[in-house]
C-alpha cells in the first residue's frame, strides 16, 4: 500500500506507517526540486505528535498560505542562506526569470557583439534623432538594403569599444583612478581609442533608429511604432543607472582590493584616501537608488514585477553604513551591495536590448511582406551614401590644445 494514505487505527498509528517507498519519485510535480518523498516523511515523522485522523487538505488549515509561504521564504533567505539583516524578498516570478536567465538572453549573431557588454545605446538627443529621421526620405529597397547590411561592419568595432574599455577599466583600477605620468599617456589613448569606437557605435544606433522608424511608419498598424519608441524610451531612462552602477562598482573594487592586499593594517595614507572613497560611493549609492525609486517603467516591471525599481536593485531596507566598522570592512560591505545592483542593472540593460532588438526584427519582417506585396523590394537599390548626421565613421572635434599649438 505505498504511496496511498494509510487507514491508521489511534492517534499514534501514524508514527510507524510508511507512506513513501524509499528513493522513489513519484508524478506529483508540488515538490519538485526538495528532497524525496521518504526523505521528507522521516523528517516529518521525528518528532511525533500524536492526532485524531484528519482527511482535510492541509492548506485548509491555513488561513493565509501566501503570507506563510512569505514568511517562510524570509526565514530560509535570512537562516540557512546567511543573507544580510534586512533583507526584502523578491516576487517568486521575478525570482525564477532571474535564476532562469541570470545572464540575460542570448543575442543573435547577426548582431556581431554590438550589445555585448553592457554598452549603452545612444542614437543621439531627441533633436538629433528627429533630424536624422527628417532629413531625406529613404525608398523601400534601401531600407531593406541598409537593415540587411546594418552590422555588416561592426563586429571589429565592437570588439575594439569591449576590449579597449576592460583595458582602461584595469589600468585604472591598478593605479585607484589618479594614473600618472606615463601611465596617464596610456590611459588618455585608451580613452580617445574608446572614445573613437564609441562615436562609431553611436553613429549605427542612430542608423537603427532612422531605419526602423521609417519601417515602422510605413506598416498599416502603428502599433509595432509606437512600442519602437516606448521601448527606446524605457531604454534610455534605465541605462544611465546601469552604467553609473557599474562605474561605482569598479572604483569601490578597486579600492577593496588594494586595502585587502595587506596583511597587516593598511598605509594610513591609502587609509583615508580609500574612506573618502567608500563614503562617497555610499552617497552615489543613496542618490542612485533615489533616482531608481522615481522609475515607473511598465515595460521594466514585466521582469522586476509590482515592486519599486530600487527594491529590485537593492532587496533590502538598511543601506550599507561604517558605524564602527573598520574601513576594510566597510568596503567590502559596499561592495557586495554594488555588486548586487551593477548586475541586477546588467540583467535588465540587456533585456531591455533584447526585447528592443525582438521589435526591430518584427518591423523587419513585416515591412518586408508590405515592400513584396507593393512590388517595390526588387527595384535597384538606392546606394547612396547615408545622410550626413548618421556618418558612420565621424571625424574627432579638434580639441582647445590643438588650437593652442597651432597658434590659434
Amino acid at each position: 500500500m505505498l504511496g496511498e494514505p494509510p487507514s491508521l487505527r489511534g492517534p499514534t498509528a501514524g508514527k510507524y506507517a510508511d507512506v513513501f517507498e524509499p528513493g522513489r519519485r513519484y508524478l506529483s510535480g508540488v515538490w519538485r526540486g526538495m528532497p524525496l518523498g521518504d526523505a521528507r516523511e522521516q523528517v516529518a515523522k521525528k518528532v511525533f505528535v500524536a492526532a485524531e485522523q484528519d482527511d482535510r487538505p492541509a492548506t485548509d488549515l491555513l488561513e493565509d498560505s501566501g503570507r506563510l509561504r512569505e514568511r517562510l521564504t524570509h526565514l530560509r533567505y535570512s537562516e540557512v542562506l546567511v543573507a544580510r539583516p534586512g533583507f526584502l524578498p523578491l516576487p517568486p516570478e521575478t525570482v525564477r526569470r532571474w535564476l532562469a536567465a541570470h545572464e540575460g538572453p542570448p543575442l543573435p549573431s547577426r548582431y556581431a557583439g554590438v550589445y555585448d557588454g553592457g554598452r549603452p545605446i545612444d542614437p543621439g538627443t531627441p533633436a538629433e534623432r528627429d533630424a536624422a529621421v527628417a532629413a531625406e526620405p529613404w525608398n523601400d529597397p534601401r531600407l531593406l538594403s541598409a537593415a540587411a547590411g546594418l552590422y555588416g561592419q561592426a563586429g571589429e568595432r565592437a570588439t575594439t569599444w569591449r576590449k579597449t574599455r576592460t583595458a582602461l577599466d584595469r589600468l585604472m583600477a591598478k593605479t585607484l583612478y589618479e594614473p600618472a605620468g606615463r601611465v596617464r599617456a596610456m590611459a588618455d589613448d585608451l580613452q580617445d581609442d574608446l572614445r573613437k569606437a564609441g562615436r562609431w557605435l553611436a553613429a549605427l544606433d542612430r542608423w537603427a533608429y532612422v531605419i526602423h522608424v521609417h519601417m515602422a511608419a510605413q506598416l498599416p498598424d502603428l502599433a509595432l511604432h509606437d512600442e519602437l519608441l516606448r521601448r527606446y524610451e524605457s531604454l534610455f531612462r534605465f541605462q544611465p543607472l546601469a552604467t553609473d552602477a557599474r562605474e561605482y562598482r569598479n572604483r569601490v573594487a578597486a579600492f577593496a582590493r588594494k586595502l585587502a592586499g595587506y596583511p597587516g593594517p593598511a598605509p594610513h595614507r591609502l587609509a583615508r584616501i580609500a574612506a573618502r572613497e567608500f563614503t562617497a560611493s555610499c552617497d552615489d549609492l543613496i542618490a542612485l537608488l533615489a533616482e531608481a525609486r522615481e522609475i515607473r517603467d511598465p515595460l521594466l516591471q514585466a521582469w522586476t514585477g509590482d515592486m519599486p525599481l530600487s527594491g529590485f536593485l537593492y532587496s533590502h531596507e538598511d543601506l550599507p553604513a561604517q558605524g564602527n566598522l573598520p574601513t576594510e570592512d566597510f568596503g567590502r560591505t559596499l561592495l557586495a551591495a554594488w555588486d548586487e545592483v551593477a548586475s541586477k542593472g546588467r540583467w535588465l540593460h540587456r533585456f531591455s536590448v533584447a526585447e528592443l532588438l525582438m521589435v526591430h526584427g518584427r518591423i523587419e519582417a513585416e515591412f518586408s511582406a508590405l515592400a513584396q506585396a507593393r512590388g517595390t523590394a526588387a527595384e535597384a537599390v538606392d546606394v547612396d551614401p547615408l545622410p550626413e548626421i548618421v556618418d558612420l565613421d565621424p571625424m574627432d572635434p579638434p580639441r582647445d590644445d590643438d588650437r593652442f599649438s597651432r597658434g590659434a
